[in-house]
């Protein structure tokens, strides 16, 4: 592993450094704002930013991954591929926002709740700007997006504590996001402009056509993917109640802190990992071999170590009222190994373009929660929601590979970093002298 980051690695410490700041932030604050809202009013707020999940991929059309790809291999084209996604992405969240509006009419009672997420969908809009954010990924140019993203927490965090100060009620916790990606966007956008002229760009539309047709398959997956992730909480709120949902949130949340490192990894590595793979099949798998093994491990670790210690954990952090909530922590951290694997063996699916594959596996992992939520819940309450959707990750992410021959190398892969079969052959190595015992 630490030879695939030689070359990586200021790129890798800058973009991880990136998310640790946001991470933290989005965690420290979640903490206060679960706190100050009380199990009811979070359970709105955690109800509307499931929501707005649904759609967002609508947005973003899961073009990151190909346009890093694109870029990659043709760099000199980058002003061509970068005009293309921008408009198709300005187009996406014009749409998107119209979706959401009829969505929000047609099945949200809530007026405040309605409110809320309407607000966080205009955000889509200003995301736009994170196009260049993947101009600067393909480049390995992690410290361009650190400072973008270092000063956008800084903003989002002192309106979030004016918010708090001030009494503010959920519906305002929409707002910090937009002044986020407003912030990092401009900045992305000022650095962009010191290499690039913005009137260089331009719209190719057998370009965009050849993205879309590739990155179709990503976004019916990010569709399901989105659903499969946010339906428990969704069908929770249906179920039960806000507050429910609202204890059941801080679990999610909690793992979710954790999910930032494999996506900062592979975002970083990608292009390296790219790079392998036209130098031949084996080296390209090697480097993925690595990385499976060092998220797996990484995964492993802080999973046990949340399940175990739940209890003082969710005391600690939200206090009695949300004690609830441990028992779903318990179970819900678990998920957090199949995540790992299921972000890298996404990004295998792309480097050997067999996106399609990624329609189908989120498929089963989707039908797997509906139908396990539809049963559990009523049964276990929020702790079968859990169940429902570590039992729907173990599927999707790792043992649909089993079933499918072309594919079955990576289910061996992703096994291999599961039971650390290299670890324990590297610790056995140096602890058994060569010819064995004497």
């Amino acid at each position: 592993m630490l030879k695939l980051f030689k070359g990586n690695g200021g790129n890798t410490f800058y973009q991880l450094a990136d998310k640790l700041i946001r991470m933290g932030a989005a965690f420290v604050f979640g903490v206060l704002i679960a706190r100050y809202l009380g199990v009811d009013d979070f359970g709105r707020l955690s109800f509307a930013q499931s929501f707005i999940g649904l759609i967002a991929v609508f947005s973003t059309l899961g073009l990151e991954a190909i346009t890093i790809r694109e870029v990659v291999s043709k760099p000199t084209n980058a002003q061509a591929i970068i005009g293309s996604v921008i408009a198709i992405r300005c187009i996406s969240s014009l749409v998107s926002v119209g979706i959401m509006a009829l969505l929000i009419f047609c099945f949200v009672d809530d007026y405040g709740v309605r409110l809320c997420i309407f607000l966080f969908s205009i955000s889509f809009f200003v995301d736009v700007l994170s196009v260049f954010n993947w101009y600067f990924l393909s480049n390995s140019k992690g410290w361009a997006i650190a400072v973008a993203g270092g000063a956008a927490v800084f903003a989002s965090s002192i309106f979030k504590c004016y918010l708090i100060f001030s009494g503010k009620s959920f519906v305002y916790f929409s707002l910090p996001l937009m002044i986020e990606c407003f912030v990092s966007g401009a900045i992305l956008l000022f650095l962009f402009m010191q290499k690039v002229r913005l009137t260089s760009l331009m719209f190719d539309g057998r370009l965009a056509s050849r993205m879309l047709n590739s990155a179709w398959p990503l976004v019916m997956s990010a569709i399901m993917i989105s659903v499969y992730m946010k339906v428990d909480q969704l069908m929770i709120q249906a179920m039960l109640s806000y507050a429910d949902l609202g204890i059941y949130s801080v679990a999610v949340r909690l793992t979710e802190a954790w999910y930032f490192f494999p996506s900062v990894i592979m975002s970083a590595l990608f292009p390296a990992v790219l790079g392998a793979k036209l130098i031949s099949e084996d080296e390209f798998n090697n480097k993925m071999q690595s990385i499976y093994n060092f998220l797996a491990l990484f995964a492993l670790v802080i999973s046990v170590a949340i399940s175990l210690f739940s209890d003082q954990i969710v005391l600690l952090l939200y206090g009695v009222e949300y004690i609830g909530s441990s028992a779903v922590l318990t179970v819900y951290a678990l998920t957090t190994v199949f995540v790992y694997l299921g972000i890298a063996n996404g990004r295998w699916l792309v480097a050997q373009g067999m996106e399609r594959f990624a329609l189908f596996r989120t498929g089963i992992g989707l039908v797997i929660n509906i139908g396990l939520n539809t049963f559990l819940i009523p049964l276990w309450g929020i702790k079968g929601a859990a169940i429902a959707t570590l039992v729907s990750q173990f599927f999707a992410s790792y043992f649909v590979f089993l079933f499918v021959p072309q594919l079955r190398k990576v289910f061996m892969m992703q096994t291999r970093a599961l039971f650390q079969i290299d670890l324990i052959k590297l610790i056995y190595s140096r602890c058994v002298p060569l010819g064995g015992y004497r």
